[in-house]
This record gives C-alpha cells, sequence and structure tokens, in this order.
C-alpha cells in the first residue's frame, strides 16, 4: 500500500434518496462520511450530498468520485437518473469513479433485463449491504466470475484476494454491511452519559416520562407504506390497524408500556389531506384513534421527527422492539434490542438471513399484487412475542444481536482497503495526488499509525495498538493466531453484551465499581477459569481507563497464568483446579459448547456400598473462601469434593443456590453459567424472610434465570424441615413446572472432633461471657439490650461425683449407654426439689449425681427411661452448693460484619449542637426546637410564650435521652472482634450463648453449641425447635407487641439450675446426624435417586 500525498482535495459526490424526512435514507450523511473519513485518514476530500431528484442540475467536477449510496437505489429510477448524467463517454473524459456503497437491489429484474445490465456498466464497483444477492447478481453482471469466492464463510472479505496480480481483484461485486453501523462511532455515543439531549421541548418532555416508568418498554415504528387510500385496498389497511390496536391493546394488558416511533415524518403536500403514503405518524395517529381511553395512557405517541441520536437514545430504554422499516431493524440490531419485525419487503428478509435471524421471532405479511399486505394475524403475532420474551429464548436473541453487530463492524473494517484502492485508483494520474513512500505502516483496518511496527498481518500489527482507536470494542476478528483468541473474541462479545445492556456502548467507559467488579470477574473467569484471581485487583485497577490494551493486556493474562500452572495448550502435563489438563481458557470454551451428560453411569463401588452417582461441583469455583464461619459450608465442601467426576457432562451440583442467582447472578449469567440447560440439583439456604435482605427466596422465584433453569432441576435441597414445607407450597405457584420437584432435607453437618463444654470450668471462669455469635437473619440489637443482674448464683457439682476419666478438653467421640452408672428415679433437684437459698453458700445436695461431663461422650437418640436428666434428690440430703458468679455481655464481632453492628463511637459524647443526623445518619431531623413546630394556643401563659418563642436553642430532651440510652447498651456490651478456630472453641466451652433470630433454616452457631453442649439460649423458632426438640429448657419467646425476650435473660439465669439443665439437655441430644459422613452418604442416595428424574 502506499502513503498518499494530497496535492488538492478529491472531490467526492454522494447521490442518495436525501432531505426526504427518512431518517434511515438521513442517517447515511452520518455514516457514509464517517466511513470515508476511516478510510481516506490521510487525504484531504471534499464531500456533498445530493438528492437524486436535484443530479441533473449539479455541475460533477472532474476527477471526481460519485458515490450512490446508500439504501435500496439499484433500481430504475436511479439508474436511469445516473446514467443521464454520466454516460461512458463522460466518464472517461472527466476521469470519474463511480460506485454503488452500501446499496441494496429491491427486485431481481434489475439485472435481468438487458437494458438495467448495461445501465450498470457504469460502476467500477457496487458493494451490496446483503450477502444474499452477491452469487444471482455477480452471475449476471460479473461475467461468470464467482464472487462469492471474495467472502469467508461469515461474508468477511479475504484480504488476500485483493492482491494486485490476484484475477479476482477484478470483480467488481462486494460485500459490506449497511454503513448505519456506524452511527454510534460518528455521534460518539460510547455510552448514555454522551446522549446531548437538544432544546426541543417535545423530545425532552417524552424521554423524562420514559425515565419514569417501572414498566418493560416496547417500542414500535409502524410503517405507512402498507396505506392505499382506494378499495380494497383501504378495506384491508382498515383491517390490518385494527389488529395493530388490538396488539397493543394485549401488551398493555400484559404490562408493557408501548412507544410508537416514526421514521418517516414526511409533511403533507399543499394538495394532500391524508392520502400521504410514507408518514408514519398517520399510520400512528390511526392506530391511536381506535385506543379505548384506558388503553391510551400506556403509550406514547411520538408524532415529530427525531434526530439520529435521539432515536437511539429511544431504543435505549426498550425491551423489545417491534420495526416494520428497514433501518428501524437494523437499529434493533446495533443496539441489542430484541426484536419481531412485520415485514413484506426483500430487505428485510435478507438481512434476517445475513444475520441467521430466528424466523419464529418475525412476521412476513401476506400481500397482493401491488406488494401491500392484506391481513395481520394478532394471535400469531402474540404467540411469536411470548416466544421471544421467555428468558432464555431473549438471551439467545440478544446474543445474536450482539454477535452479528460485531461482524458487521469487522466485515466492514476488512473492506476498507478495497474501499481505499477504488477511490485512489483512478486517480493517480491526475496530478492531485503523488506517491512520496511505502506506508506498510499504516494499517487500514485500524485507522492508525503503527510505529515501528514490521510488515504484519493486521491481527499481529493490532497488538502494538491503543484499542482507543475504536470506540467500540475492538472487533474480534483479529484476533485469530492462538489459542487465546477465541476466549478473548468470546470476552470481548460479552463484555459489548454487557455494557450495551447497562446503557454503555464499551466497557472501558464504566465507572460504577458494582458493575466493574462484575465485568472484572466475567474476565478472570474466561481468562483463568475462576472469577476471583489474583489477577482482579490488576484488572480493576487498568482496564476502566480509555486507552487499555485488552488484547495484550488479557493475552499475558493468560500466558502467565497457564505459565505458573505449568500449563500449554499443546504440553497439557498439570491439571487445571476442576482435574482437567486443559488450559483454562480451552475449558471455558469446552465448557460453554458441552452436550447434554448420557444418562448412562459407571458402577464403580463406593465406600457407601452403592455405585457412586456422577456428578460435577467444579464447573464453578465453589469453593467459600471467606472464612467467615467455624464449620461452615468450606467444610462440607472439602469434604465432598473429592467425590466431584469433574465433568462438564454429569450432573451439576450447586452447592449455594443462593449464592448463584443472587449476588454472583449478573456475572454468572455473562459467563454462560446460568441461565441452568444441563440436568442440575441445587442446595438452598436462604429464607423466605423479607426485612433483613433482597437476597432472599421470594426474590429467587422471581429471577427469571432461575425460573428457566428449573425447567432442568432434578432437586432442590433445603437445610431443615420447615424451609422445605415453605418451598413446595411456593412451587406450587411456578406455572411452568410440568411435575413435582423433588425439596429434600438433608441437616447441616460441622465438626465433631472439637472440645466441648465443661460446667466446672464454666463455674472456675473468673471472666463469663454471654455470647452473641453471627450476624446473619440475627436481632443483634436485642442482645444490646438485656440487662443483666450485677451477679448470679448457679450450683456447684462435687468434685467428687465427677468422673476424673471424663474431662471437657477432651475431644468428642462416639460412646455407648451400657458405660452410664445406673441412677434411681426422682424429681431433678434444679427442677425445684429444693428450695435454694440465694442468700447462702451451699444448699442441700444429693449424695448420687451424674456431673453433664458424664453424657459427654454418649451418642443416644434419647435418654434411657430409667435415667433421669442428671441426679436425684433423696430423703437424706446433703446440702448443695453455689457459686456466685459475674456475666459480662460479649459480641462476637466475625468477618464483613460492619453492617450488623454500630458505626458509632460510644467512647465519646456526641455533640448535639452537630445535630442528631450527624450521630444517627439515617435521620435529617434536627435537635433543636424551632418556631414551625411549637404550639402555641389561647390557654399558653405569657411566660411559657417567652419560653418557646425565645428559647431557641433548647435541645430536643427526647433525642437526649435515646442518645444517652444507645450509649450505655453499647456500653455495657463488648465487642470481639474476629478471633480463630483455636480461640473460638475455648469461649464455647466454658461460656453460654444467646442468640435471637428473625429467621432461619441451618443455624451454624446452634449446631455448634449442640455439638458442644454448649448452653445457648434462644428463641423457638421453628428451625431451632427441629434442632433441639419442644422441651429445651433455655427457649425464651418475645410476645407481640414487645421488643424484649419473655421470659427475660435474666430472669432464665436467675435460676441456679438453669445452665446446668440445658447443657444437660443437649448432652442427650443425638449427634450422629450433625456428621460430614452422615450427611456424604444421605447426599450420595440422593442425587443417586434425583439422576433417574426425567427433566423437561
Amino acid at each position: 500500500m502506499e502513503k498518499l500525498k494530497c496535492n488538492a482535495s478529491i472531490p467526492i459526490l454522494v447521490v442518495g434518496y436525501y432531505n426526504h424526512y427518512n431518517l434511515g435514507d438521513e442517517q447515511y450523511k452520518i455514516s457514509i462520511k464517517h466511513l470515508l473519513k476511516k478510510v481516506l485518514y490521510d487525504v484531504s476530500f471534499d464531500l456533498q450530498f445530493i438528492d437524486c431528484d436535484k443530479l441533473d442540475s449539479f455541475a460533477i467536477l472532474p476527477n471526481s468520485v460519485v458515490i450512490l449510496g446508500g439504501g435500496d437505489v439499484l433500481n430504475t429510477y436511479f439508474l436511469n437518473k445516473l446514467n443521464t448524467k454520466i454516460t461512458p463517454d463522460i466518464k472517461i473524459k472527466d476521469n470519474l469513479t463511480v460506485i454503488a456503497l452500501s446499496v441494496g437491489i429491491p427486485y431481481n429484474d434489475i439485472f435481468m433485463n438487458p437494458d438495467n445490465k448495461t445501465k450498470l456498466d457504469i460502476f467500477d464497483t457496487i458493494f451490496l449491504r446483503t450477502r444474499q444477492d452477491i452469487s444471482l447478481f455477480s452471475s449476471h453482471f460479473d461475467k461468470g466470475q464467482n464472487a462469492t469466492e471474495l467472502l469467508t464463510s461469515k461474508g468477511a472479505l479475504h484480504p488476500e484476494k485483493f492482491e494486485d496480480n490476484n484475477p479476482m481483484n477484478k470483480s467488481r461485486i462486494r460485500y459490506l454491511p449497511d454503513t448505519s453501523c456506524y452511527v454510534s462511532d460518528a455521534l460518539h455515543i460510547s455510552s448514555l452519559k454522551n446522549f446531548i439531549i437538544t432544546n426541543d421541548v417535545r423530545f425532552i418532555t417524552c424521554y423524562n416520562r420514559i425515565k419514569t416508568l417501572k414498566q418493560k418498554i416496547i417500542g414500535i415504528s409502524f410503517c405507512r407504506h402498507i396505506y392505499h387510500p382506494d378499495k380494497p385496498y383501504y378495506d384491508n389497511y382498515h383491517k390490518i390497524i385494527q389488529n395493530f390496536a388490538l396488539l397493543i391493546y394485549n401488551l398493555v394488558k400484559d404490562g408493557y408500556f408501548v412507544v410508537l416511533v416514526p421514521f418517516n415524518t414526511k409533511p403533507l403536500g399543499e394538495i394532500e389531506t391524508t392520502e400521504n403514503k410514507e408518514n408514519d405518524t398517520l399510520i400512528q395517529s390511526d392506530i391511536m384513534d381506535l385506543l379505548s381511553d384506558t388503553v391510551r395512557p400506556s403509550v406514547l405517541n411520538i408524532d415529530f421527527t427525531l434526530a439520529l441520536d435521539e432515536m437511539l437514545l429511544l431504543y435505549s430504554t426498550f425491551h423489545v422492539m417491534i420495526p416494520m422499516r428497514f433501518h428501524a431493524t437494523l437499529f434493533s440490531v446495533y443496539t441489542g434490542v430484541p426484536m419481531i419485525p412485520i415485514y413484506t419487503t426483500k430487505k428485510i428478509h435478507n438481512f434476517l438471513l445475513d444475520i441467521n435471524w430466528n424466523p419464529d421471532y418475525g412476521y412476513i405479511l401476506d400481500k397482493n399484487e401491488k406488494d401491500l399486505p392484506t391481513k395481520f394475524d394478532r394471535k400469531l403475532f402474540m404467540i411469536k412475542f411470548n416466544l421471544l420474551v421467555k428468558p432464555n429464548n431473549y438471551a439467545e436473541a440478544k446474543y445474536c444481536l450482539h454477535s452479528s453487530y460485531h461482524n458487521f463492524l469487522k466485515v466492514s473494517k476488512e473492506c476498507y482497503p478495497a474501499i481505499r484502492k477504488i477511490v485512489l485508483e483512478n486517480s493517480k494520474d491526475s496530478g492531485l495526488r503523488t506517491r512520496i513512500e511505502d506506508a506498510d505502516e499504516y494499517d487500514f483496518l485500524l485507522n492508525t499509525q503503527l510505529v515501528n511496527c514490521p510488515k504484519s498481518s493486521a491481527s499481529e500489527a493490532c497488538f502494538g495498538l491503543s484499542s482507543s482507536v475504536c470506540s467500540a470494542p475492538c472487533p474480534p476478528s483479529f484476533i485469530t493466531n492462538s489459542t487465546e483468541f477465541p476466549v478473548i473474541n468470546t470476552l470481548v462479545t460479552k463484555l459489548h453484551e454487557f455494557s450495551q445492556d447497562h446503557g454503555y456502548m464499551n466497557f472501558r467507559e464504566i465507572q460504577d465499581p458494582y458493575l466493574q467488579d462484575i465485568i472484572v470477574c466475567v474476565v478472570s473467569y474466561y481468562l483463568t477459569n475462576t472469577i476471583d484471581s489474583s489477577y482482579n485487583h490488576g484488572l480493576i485497577t487498568k482496564m476502566f481507563t480509555p486507552d487499555y490494551d485488552y488484547i495484550n493486556e488479557w493475552s499475558w493474562v493468560i500466558t502467565h497464568h497457564n505459565g505458573i500452572n505449568n500449563i500449554t495448550p499443546s504440553n497439557n502435563s498439570l491439571p487445571n483446579s476442576s482435574g482437567d489438563h486443559r488450559s483454562p481458557s480451552e475449558l471455558v470454551l469446552q465448557r460453554l459448547q458441552a452436550p447434554l451428560p448420557n444418562s448412562s453411569g459407571s458402577s464403580e463401588a463406593t465406600r457407601y456400598g452403592s455405585p457412586l452417582p456422577k456428578f460435577n461441583i467444579d464447573y464453578i469455583d465453589q469453593n467459600d473462601k471467606s472464612g467467615a464461619h467455624r464449620s461452615g459450608w468450606k467444610y462440607v465442601y472439602d469434604n465432598i469434593r473429592k467425590y466431584s467426576s469433574h465433568s462438564s457432562t454429569d450432573l451439576l451440583l450447586d452447592l449455594y443456590v443462593d449464592r448463584t442467582f443472587h449476588w454472583k447472578r449478573k456475572i454468572y449469567k455473562y459467563i454462560d453459567i446460568i441461565p441452568y440447560k444441563k440436568p442440575w440439583v441445587g442446595v438452598i439456604h436462604h429464607t423466605f424472610d423479607t426485612t433483613f435482605s433482597d437476597h432472599n427466596n421470594h426474590t429467587l422465584l422471581s429471577c427469571p434465570e432461575f425460573l428457566e433453569s428449573l425447567r432442568y432441576c432434578k432437586g432442590i435441597i433445603v437445610l431443615s424441615k420447615t424451609l422445605q414445607l415453605q418451598f413446595l407450597e411456593y412451587l406450587k405457584g411456578i406455572e411452568h413446572l410440568n411435575k413435582p420437584l423433588p425439596v429434600i432435607v438433608l441437616t447441616h453437618p460441622t465438626e465433631v472432633a472439637v472440645s466441648t463444654f465443661n460446667y466446672q470450668e464454666f463455674l472456675d471462669n473468673q471472666d463469663i461471657k454471654l455470647l452473641h455469635v453471627g450476624g446473619w437473619l440475627r436481632n443483634i440489637f436485642s442482645f444490646y439490650q438485656i440487662e443483666l443482674a450485677n451477679e448470679y448464683i448457679f450450683h456447684e457439682i462435687p468434685e467428687s461425683e465427677i468422673e476424673p476419666r471424663l474431662s471437657g478438653d477432651e475431644p468428642y467421640n462416639l460412646g455407648s449407654i451400657s458405660d452410664s452408672p445406673p441412677l434411681t428415679k426422682s424429681r431433678p433437684w434444679w427442677q425445684g426439689g429444693l428450695k435454694a437459698s440465694f442468700t447462702t453458700n451451699s444448699v442441700g445436695l444429693c449424695s448420687n449425681i451424674v456431673a453433664g461431663r458424664v453424657w459427654q461422650r454418649l451418642c443416644c437418640k434419647k435418654r434411657p427411661p430409667d435415667i433421669p436428666l442428671l441426679g436425684v434428690i433423696e430423703t437424706n440430703t446433703p446440702k448443695i452448693k453455689t457459686r456466685r458468679v459475674k456475666i459480662q455481655k460479649v459480641a462476637l464481632k466475625g468477618k464483613y460484619m460492619n453492617n450488623y453492628f454500630p458505626y458509632l463511637d460510644t467512647k465519646n459524647d456526641v455533640p448535639f449542637d452537630k445535630g442528631v443526623s450527624d450521630f444517627f445518619p439515617m435521620c435529617s431531623f434536627s435537635p433543636f426546637i424551632s418556631s414551625d413546630n411549637i404550639s402555641v394556643d389561647s390557654n399558653t401563659t405569657s411566660l411559657e410564650r417567652h419560653f418557646y418563642v425565645n428559647c431557641m436553642d433548647t435541645r430536643n430532651n427526647w433525642y437526649r435521652h435515646m442518645n444517652q440510652y444507645i450509649q450505655t447498651i453499647c456500653d455495657n456490651t463488648k465487642v470481639l472482634e474476629y478471633v480463630d478456630n483455636h480461640m473460638y472453641d475455648s469461649l464455647l466451652t466454658k461460656n453460654i450463648v444467646f442468640l435471637n433470630l428473625v429467621d432461619g433454616s441451618a443455624i451454624n452457631t446452634l449446631l455448634e453449641c449442640v455439638i458442644r453442649n454448649t448452653p445457648i439460649i434462644v428463641n423457638r423458632h421453628p428451625a431451632v425447635v427441629e434442632v433441639l426438640g419442644n422441651d429445651y429448657p433455655f427457649y425464651y419467646i418475645i410476645p407481640e407487641g414487645c421488643t424484649q425476650p419473655f421470659p427475660s435473660v435474666h430472669d432464665l439465669l436467675n435460676r441456679p439450675g438453669a445452665i446446668l439443665e440445658a447443657h444437660q439437655y443437649l448432652t442427650n441430644i443425638d449427634k450422629t446426624p450433625f456428621m460430614i459422613e452422615t450427611f456424604t452418604r444421605d447426599l450420595m442416595k440422593i442425587l443417586g435417586e434425583v439422576s433417574e428424574i426425567q427433566t423437561l
């Protein structure tokens, strides 16, 4: 290629259908100009646009480039105009270059008629905007040459076919997508922030109304071309618009808001009334007249001319577009708005074939001999519409549109050299331009200069560039020479889709930290096979800048990650985290294309005595790295991961459905994890409570991706019977479930090899604590409100009655009740066998008592009927010793719990002159009395009036006392920051616990107390009763309308035997259900059974 120095500007004349109030035609003035500026970046040219009707009187300068474009202008009318103005002799004499650019063929007879074929000879090259006519057209126009050989399988132009010695270079038929694909780039619209709203009050009013809507918006562009004033055509028109009105009625009834947008607003002529066949606002008006008063408020009829950027801004608000015009259809592709075109024209039909659009999402109108439609079946259209808006179909449609748009940009850029060569070819000897040097360092595909770049392909050259050369993401066509490139290709498409879904054209423009985090996780997943990689920090620091070179950066991440793990695409010597030997990039692509699993499984024997069901938990990273729980879900993951098959074709096991469809939802959606399209089983942890978080099961059951995934779900696992019953009830309301969905209960396991509660150590503890543990679904404020006495009196157990071989710090193991000493029946002393005196240090005590620690080794489902819970009272009993102890409240503040605790500094008084809102940021009131809130009536004395009106600095004592109360309860509660597992276990062996649950299913703290036999004061929630039973002695209730527990914590602790009673009760609970072995056995059984269930 050559770098050209211009001594003068090249005159370029673009002939088209301009200034006729048609937005699709008018946009060519912007998009064609933008294309030429890209192609002729270093060439000076003078550009003019002229309407074909005025061509006769226009003087075409010698050495001009004449462009016919764009639109369906290869018809008799335009060809006659052009050939009349430019005869073959004039073309040679004036050294004219004539090009048809971004054009279509409305009727096939244009190249079958011999006269028309002669008229087509005026063109040096024709760039067709659809691939469908390439073969047929070239067979007539290119004299037997097969122009389709110029194209790749996706319509891209083979660059090597343009070498001078290539005989195919003589072909005059090319494919170039409609230049309107450049409108966003030409208008510099990379995000919604770049839209500049004009002073058009009408548009501002309409757009402001749209922004306030909560409904999904359906855009419709009706086309006036279907109108004809004569019978019987008018009768057909009237029937069709009646059905259009009923269509709008159906959409409004289904909860949508409808916006009517005109693409043609040609005014009525002087002698016209309503006979205008072009102005779309007329058909919109006809339809609006048919709508009832109840429907019209949900329809916005835009009856004025829209600017191009205004139209694109409206498209950004649409959920679905129903276009009847060609460019209304194209704009849906560029903006990623799923569509159902209604059409009769060949150009829309061919365009839909070009993008491989699902025919179910299009409606072809029947037409008569005048190409006028004869009817419209509203019911059939609504079937198509309802099919499109199903979550899975809707997502696939958006993906098709985004992929097509990227392909348009790619093919267009690959045509740059051909367009440049044609424009400049005939002018080399005209004296306007002179060749000065080779310019291989220029890359026409990228429209930028490469500094010190050797001769290379476009894809290689791109690595040395700043990717900011395009406002839209770099087309994936540049990524072709490495195994990493397909991943980057897919990733770019995903980020473009994500950006457009959130109002941006380019991910680099996004500054919202939440959206940035999602994007970084998506990128990390595609590059490293995990959403939380060590590269995330660097990615979020660098990605969101205008000059971010993502191709180089992402290629480095892939190479570095594979290198440190000794993974190469050709030498897969080391398995990755999921047990697969391929590189992360290869694994991600394979995972996206994996087929459904084969139902025939292996007969591998397992430790559980039955075939091990094949399941996969490594299709996503399910390891809990938060460290927020002592024996939480990570404990489960670590113990069952070894049984995972690591195959993407096996049953998927989602261990944390709440994470998948709540806070990781957007990430997993954009990496094609959800909605699930393969058989799966999921574990649900969260509850239906709506007061604590939006991450609840009501939200889950309204999540489109979850509802779509239920089609493939073989079973839901929950962690309590309470949640099971609730889920079964709510699932009844889901319509598309063909059969009942199994909801199975599994008991949450916890570690059992831990130290247990020691009552004697509890009494000996000089710093006894009432502990609050955890934050999720807990009312921590009520813990702060608890008022404890200065001291409490608890019973002691004589050391002689405690078996020395059993100590509280001995690890828990399973025992047998046959080791227990016999006890006689009687009423337990701690339940009132003796009336204890709280003013002495001793009371009567039975001579035969089994200490609580005796039962620490027992694992029995129920206490033997002849053995009391703790001890007996005999006739001649010694006095019971007591111990006076102090208890302080301590809240354990674990990781990520700032939101559950007060963030104010209670050690410092809050100056009320700063305002209460400084102390309580949620309050916006003033603590001072103002004249606006003083009530003065006729009974107020003059002294009172003086006080109220003049003493305006009087502080609001209600808030002062509230502040004092908050400070008091905070001062009385100690907060202990994060402790390690050893310290946590130690605390539970010699202290007691308090919980006030808002809701719950599996409560980790409760299970940890049960395993350790640690007394826990807790409210009687159904999920708690499932674990503790009805007779647990340390329940409290909160009567309706009260905020304090009843009986109060103080009342419960005021019984000397209460803690020992609760401790002994817990020792009798069977611990087997909480063991990981039990959980794993039951899980394998469940997975084996549900794998036989048919989905869909």
